[in-house]
């Protein structure tokens, strides 16, 4: 089982990330989650179960390709952004405090604050095929704004537990099962169980 380190830096991350990816170990990645819904927790993503969500992730936007790093790569959503970019033959681009000078990339996740801040200066995100938001609700207005000023922003909604995001603009990924349950909670299926919850322990190496 490998764990990310908070003590480590960014690209130390990175790297540690694509040992990973590369190797032939069946060892899974772990996770922690953001504790949104109460105490985090650890998840461990077997690599059949990236490999797949990359896929998926790729064939619903409809290309691949570098990507910009512009959130933590211990969270989900940070590090999909990694396999991303790895998977396309490319290390990901590190975006210091959304600062895009120089930055060269095709594809770019954020969280909805991230772009409340960017949208005021648009012209720094057109250079992006498609930028995901996630890891929190964007509102209809914000949506529209980037719209309107030429941006493509996807809306995704996922967890750990299953990979990151599997419902792109309320429309699930390939296999993916969504549903309202009586309760009124979202319930969501994917073709196989590959990624398991633990207690947290703490960090590891």
């Amino acid at each position: 089982m490998v764990i990310a380190s908070e003590g480590r830096t960014v690209s130390e991350r990175i790297h540690a990330i694509r040992t990973w990816w590369e190797s032939d170990d069946s060892a899974p990645w772990t996770v922690e989650t953001s504790g949104s819904t109460g105490r985090p927790k650890q998840v461990m993503l077997s690599r059949d179960a990236v490999r797949a969500s990359v896929r998926a992730s790729a064939d619903r936007i409809g290309a691949s390709g570098r990507w910009a790093l512009a959130v933590p790569p211990d969270f989900v959503g940070g590090f999909n952004v990694v396999v991303r970019s790895l998977a396309a033959g490319h290390a990901p681009v590190i975006v210091d405090d959304l600062n895009f000078s120089g930055v060269e990339a095709d594809f770019l996740s954020l969280v909805p604050t991230q772009l409340h801040r960017l949208i005021e200066t648009p012209d720094v995100l057109r250079r992006f095929h498609t930028i995901l938001v996630g890891g929190g609700p964007s509102d209809a207005a914000l949506r529209t704004r980037a719209k309107d000023a030429g941006l493509n922003t996807v809306a995704t909604y996922g967890m750990a537990e299953t990979c990151g995001g599997v419902v792109y603009d309320g429309r699930p990924l390939e296999g993916v099962g969504i549903r309202i349950g009586d309760d009124a909670r979202i319930r969501l299926s994917v073709p196989s169980r590959r990624c398991r919850r633990t207690r947290r322990t703490g960090s590891g190496p």
